[in-house]
């Protein structure tokens, strides 16, 4: 519906009042940067390719209040591109034909730049900003967030015909996501029942599920104690918020 409309076309939005482009602007990023990101969580194609897109970006509001949560959603979209690229150049049709030297190409520029887009959202100052405990709670589970994609994307490392394989930068960086989760659960515990919702809904259940299946596996084919105890601690927390997913 969205590129019928064509939100994606910047020809779209050439006639109307600034107000109302910004409008669209806005809603067709925020559909980009979900649908990039259940693209790579389900492991299909998504519907907005980037060398279809040709809309801009919106401009961040002048407003103090509004301006920080405007800012975090444009890097929020950077980062959806990196997570259709991850895609698009490691685990599509055309990237399983490709040589082993492109992909590990891919995997060092793809992990670079996501580390780069994790940097400058938490370069961002959200103080002054509206409802400013949630943007602290979204800056304070980047890692997260960015550790469980950098799992994805060195799980390439590895070819499928060896699932069993984990590489060791997989592996490093699955258990710095579950850390970095446990240290987001640690966070959002003492807070009150809405703002866990918060967590589990638009930080927990945003990723992939990559980390746990990782070190899970490798708990496995090595009988890590280390491993198990992590595991153990990440069910534990997950336990302790299992019924906020249901509201």
């Amino acid at each position: 519906m969205c590129q019928t409309v064509g939100l994606h076309r910047s020809s779209t939005t050439k006639g109307d009042p600034s107000t109302l482009a910004e409008t669209k602007r806005h809603v067709f990023w925020l559909l980009y940067t979900i649908d990039k990101n259940i693209s790579l969580n389900l492991g299909f194609t998504s519907h907005f390719q980037d060398h279809d897109i040709d809309t801009d970006l919106f401009t961040p509001s002048d407003h103090h209040q509004y301006r920080s949560w405007d800012l975090m959603t444009l890097v929020t979209a950077e980062f959806a591109t990196i997570q259709g690229r991850v895609y698009d150049e490691l685990y599509s049709i055309s990237a399983s034909r490709a040589s082993d030297e492109k992909r590990l190409n891919a995997i060092e520029k793809l992990s670079v730049d996501l580390i780069a887009v994790r940097d400058k959202l938490l370069a961002i100052d959200v103080s002054a900003g509206l409802y400013a405990d949630s943007l602290h709670g979204m800056a304070a589970c980047a890692d997260f967030i960015t550790y469980s994609v950098l799992t994805v994307i060195y799980r390439a490392e590895t070819r499928p015909r060896n699932a069993m394989a984990i590489s060791s930068r997989c592996y490093e960086a699955a258990t710095l996501a579950l850390h970095s989760h446990l240290k987001c659960f640690t966070y959002f515990r003492g807070r009150q029942t809405h703002k866990q919702i918060e967590y589990v809904h638009w930080i927990l259940l945003y990723p992939s599920f990559a980390p746990f299946v990782i070190v899970f596996t490798h708990a496995i084919t090595t009988a890590s104690n280390a491993d198990l105890s992590l595991l153990q601690e990440t069910v534990k927390s997950l336990d302790l918020i299992k019924g906020l997913s249901l509201r």
